[in-house]
C-alpha cells in the first residue's frame, strides 16, 4: 500500500466552521480495514500569515495578528475516489436488498510538531483511512477538522455542508471557529501539495470605555443571511465560496462579558463573505443595556471579502444618547473666511435655507444652517443647527460636526459674490464659476476654484497661482500638496490637524471607503492598486460597481454626497450638459489661462492626479460629471496652450466626453436642477 505524503500550503486566514459527521450507518456493507496514512504539512512561505492560531504578539505591517499552526491541529482528508468506491458498495447493497443510506466516513489527521519546530512552518499529519487512495483521486482537506455531514450520497459526492454558528463568544478561537479549504488532483507521486484557501472574512474591532461590553452584532441592512448552514461546492474551482442562500439567519451576535478601559480591547467576528447591498450595522451592547451603532455604508453596496481581515480603528465606546458632539471648521483658505463656528446660537443668524452639503454666503454676518446630510437625512448623533461668522475675506472653508471626537459629516462654506447663471447646451443651466471660484476674470488664479474626487462631496484645496500656458505640461507637482498647492489654515481639534494629507486605497485601516471618506474629508484617497475588483486608477477598496451612484448619475437626482449648493448639482453627463458645442465655439486670448464657451468661462485650473499631486495647471481646463461607466468618468476637458514659451499661437482642444480616471480630482461646474 503506498503511504501518502501531502505537502499543505495554507493562503490567507483561518475563519468559520462545519458540523459534525454521524457515523457510519449499519445497513452499509462492511469496508476495507483502515489504512495508515501521513500527511507532511508545509506552510508556504508567501504566505507566513496562513496559520491556525492567532498570535497577537507576531504581528506586523497592515494587520496586527499572525496565525500559526497549533500542536495537535486537526484536518479533514476527503478522496473523491474513496467515496465513489463506497457509493459502488452501497449500489452493491441495494442490490442486496438492502436500504439506501450512506454516510461519508472521514479519517482524522493530526498535527504533531517535535520542540524544534517553533516557528511553524511545518507539521507532519497521521491518520488513518478507510479506503486506499488511488492515482486518479482528487483530494478535499479541511481545517479545522469536523466529520462533514451529508445529507445524502447525491449531495455528499459534490458538496459539504457546514454552518457558522449565529452565536460567537470571546476570546476568539480559531479551534472553534476557524476554517479553510484545499483541493487537489493527486499527482501520483509520493508527495501532494495542498493549497489552503480560506472561507469566511473576520471583523476585528479594539474598544475602549469605562462599561462592560456584552455583546457585538452584526446584520446587513437589507436582511441577508449572515449565520447558519451553507455548503461548498467542491465539484468545481469555486469550492471555497460558501453558498448562504438556504439560511435564514440575520443576525450573528459575538458574546464579550469583558470590562473596557483605557486600553484597548480586541474582539474577532465572522462573518459571511458576499456583497452586502445596503451595507451593514454593527451594534456594540454594554451588560447596561445602552447601545453605540456603527452603519457602514448606508444604504450602498459594501463587499466583503474572504480570507481578508477587516480592521476597525478603536471606538470609544459612548452610547448614542450620550454621543459628545462638537462643531469646528476644519480648514480654511485664511484665517477670517469663518469664526464663531458651533452649535450655540448666534444673534441675528440669517438661515441658509434648504439641506445642502455646499452653502454660498455673498456678505459677512452670522448665519446658520441645518446640521443635516446633503439629502436632508439625519446626522447620528447630530441635531439641531450649525452657527458661524462669515468674515470680510472671500474664499473658502469647510465647516465639520464630530461626534466622539471624529468628523461625523462636513460641510463647505462658498464665501464669494452670489455666483450668476450661463447656458451651456440647450436647457442646461450652470453657474457662472468653478465650484469654490471667487472670480471669473481671466488670469485671475481665484477663478481656478477647488478639486473633487469623483463621487466625493468634500473639496481640496486649489492651487497657488495661475501656473504656465506653454507647453501642454502647465504646471505640476512632484508629490501631493506640494510647491503648486495655495497656502491655506488648518485647524487642530482634540489634538488632531485638519491639514490636506493622502493614504493609500488599499490601507488595512480604510474599511469602507465612502464612510472613511465622511469622516478624514482633508484625507485625499489615492490610487495604489485595484482591491476587490475596485478598479485601476480608482479610490475605492471594493467592486467598482457598488459606486456608480455615489453623484446621482443612475437615479439621476441629486445625491446625498453631491458637492454643490441647494438647487444646483454636478451634471449627470459632460456629453449632455456640454452638448453641441465644439472646438470651433472656443474663445480665448493670451494670457487668459482659460477659455469662454457660450459666454462662461472656464479657467485652466488643471487637475489633481490619482496620487493627489497638481498637473498641468495653466493648460488644462476641466469639469466633472455624475458618470462614470468605468474606472473613468465622463467630463468636459478643453485644452489652451503654447507649445514652447516663445510661441505667438495657442492651440485649443475640446471635448465634452474627455475621460478623468476617478481618483483624480478635478474641478465641478453645478448645473441647475
Amino acid at each position: 500500500m503506498r503511504k501518502t505524503y501531502l505537502a499543505l500550503a495554507a493562503a490567507g486566514l483561518i475563519l468559520a466552521s462545519c458540523q459534525k459527521d454521524n457515523e457510519p450507518s449499519a445497513q452499509l456493507p462492511p469496508t476495507a480495514p483502515r489504512s495508515a496514512m501521513t500527511l507532511l504539512g508545509t506552510i508556504d512561505a508567501s504566505a507566513p500569515e496562513s496559520r491556525t492560531h492567532l498570535d497577537e504578539e507576531a504581528g506586523g505591517g497592515g494587520n496586527s495578528s499572525l496565525v500559526k499552526w497549533d500542536l495537535y491541529d486537526a484536518v479533514a482528508l476527503y478522496m473523491t475516489g474513496a467515496f465513489d468506491r463506497r457509493v459502488q458498495e452501497l449500489a452493491d447493497s441495494v442490490a442486496q436488498g438492502l436500504q439506501p443510506s450512506i454516510q461519508f466516513v472521514t479519517p482524522e489527521f493530526y498535527v504533531v510538531k517535535s520542540a524544534e519546530s517553533i516557528d511553524n512552518t511545518t507539521a507532519t499529519f497521521t491518520g488513518t483511512s478507510a479506503v486506499t487512495p488511488l492515482a486518479s483521486d482528487t483530494y478535499v482537506a479541511v481545517y479545522p477538522y469536523r466529520s462533514v455531514s451529508t445529507d445524502a450520497w447525491q449531495i455528499g459526492r459534490t458538496h459539504i455542508r457546514m454552518t457558522l454558528p449565529e452565536q460567537q463568544s470571546h476570546p476568539f478561537l480559531f479551534k472553534d471557529l476557524g476554517m479553510m479549504i484545499a483541493k487537489t488532483p493527486d499527482s501520483g507521486s509520493e508527495q501532494v501539495r495542498l493549497s489552503f484557501k480560506n472561507i469566511f472574512p473576520i471583523l476585528k474591532f479594539s474598544l475602549t470605555g469605562s462599561r462592560t461590553l456584552a455583546a457585538i452584532r452584526f446584520r446587513g441592512n437589507d436582511g441577508e443571511p449572515v449565520a447558519g448552514d451553507f455548503r461548498l461546492d467542491i465539484s468545481g474551482d469555486a469550492y471555497m465560496e460558501a453558498d448562504f442562500s438556504e439560511s435564514t439567519v440575520e443576525e450573528v451576535s459575538l458574546t464579550c462579558g469583558v470590562q473596557l478601559s483605557a486600553t484597548p480591547q480586541t474582539f474577532y467576528m465572522v462573518v459571511p463573505p458576499q456583497t452586502y447591498a445596503k451595507g451593514y450595522t454593527i451594534d456594540f451592547v454594554a451588560d447596561d443595556g445602552s447601545v453605540m451603532t456603527q452603519v457602514v455604508n448606508k444604504d450602498t453596496p459594501k463587499t466583503l471579502l474572504r480570507s481578508k481581515i477587516y480592521e476597525y480603528p478603536t471606538l470609544a465606546f459612548t452610547p448614542q444618547s450620550t454621543a459628545e458632539a462638537a462643531c469646528d471648521w476644519l480648514w480654511q483658505d485664511e484665517t477670517g473666511v469663518v469664526s464663531n463656528v458651533g452649535f450655540d446660537e448666534l444673534p441675528g443668524a440669517v438661515d441658509l435655507g434648504a439641506a445642502a452639503n455646499c452653502f454660498i454666503v455673498s456678505a459677512p454676518g452670522n448665519y446658520k444652517f441645518k446640521a443635516v446630510k446633503g439629502d436632508g437625512s439625519a446626522v447620528d448623533g447630530v441635531d439641531g443647527y450649525v452657527y458661524f461668522t462669515a468674515g470680510a475675506a472671500k474664499g473658502n472653508a469647510v465647516i465639520a460636526a464630530l461626534v466622539n471626537r471624529q468628523v461625523a459629516w462636513s460641510w463647505h462654506i462658498w464665501r464669494t459674490d452670489a455666483p450668476a447663471e450661463k447656458e451651456a447646451a440647450a436647457g442646461c443651466t450652470i453657474l457662472d464659476r468653478n465650484l469654490g471660484a471667487t472670480s471669473v476674470t481671466p488670469g485671475d488664479v481665484s477663478s481656478y476654484g477647488l478639486y473633487y474626487q469623483w463621487g466625493r462631496k468634500d473639496p481640496f484645496v486649489g492651487a497657488k497661482d495661475t501656473g504656465k500656458d506653454a507647453p501642454i505640461g502647465g504646471a505640476s507637482e512632484t508629490a501631493a500638496f506640494g510647491t503648486q498647492t495655495a497656502a491655506y489654515e488648518k485647524n487642530t481639534i482634540d489634538q488632531t490637524a485638519y491639514a490636506f494629507d493622502v493614504i493609500g486605497n488599499d490601507d488595512n485601516t480604510i474599511i469602507d471607503c465612502v464612510a472613511y471618506a465622511v469622516q478624514h474629508p482633508t484625507t485625499f484617497i489615492k490610487y495604489v492598486a485595484s482591491v476587490g475588483n475596485s478598479g485601476v486608477s480608482t479610490w475605492f477598496n471594493s467592486d467598482l460597481s457598488n459606486f456608480s451612484d455615489l453623484w446621482g448619475a443612475v437615479s439621476g437626482r441629486k445625491s446625498v454626497y453631491d458637492p454643490c449648493p441647494a438647487g444646483y448639482k454636478v451634471p449627470v453627463d459632460s456629453a449632455e450638459a456640454w452638448g453641441g458645442f465644439a472646438k470651433a465655439d472656443v474663445t480665448s486670448s493670451a494670457g487668459s489661462f482659460g477659455v469662454t464657451l457660450n459666454e462662461a468661462f472656464y479657467p485652466c485650473s488643471g487637475w489633481r492626479d490619482v496620487s493627489g499631486m497638481l498637473k498641468q495647471v495653466g493648460t488644462y481646463a476641466k469639469a466633472a460629471s455624475a458618470t462614470a461607466p468605468t474606472n473613468q468618468a465622463n467630463i468636459l476637458q478643453i485644452m489652451y496652450y503654447k507649445a514652447t514659451a516663445a510661441a505667438t499661437t495657442y492651440t485649443t482642444m475640446f471635448s465634452n466626453s474627455g475621460k478623468s480616471f476617478i481618483a483624480g480630482g478635478i474641478p465641478v461646474r453645478c448645473v441647475k436642477e
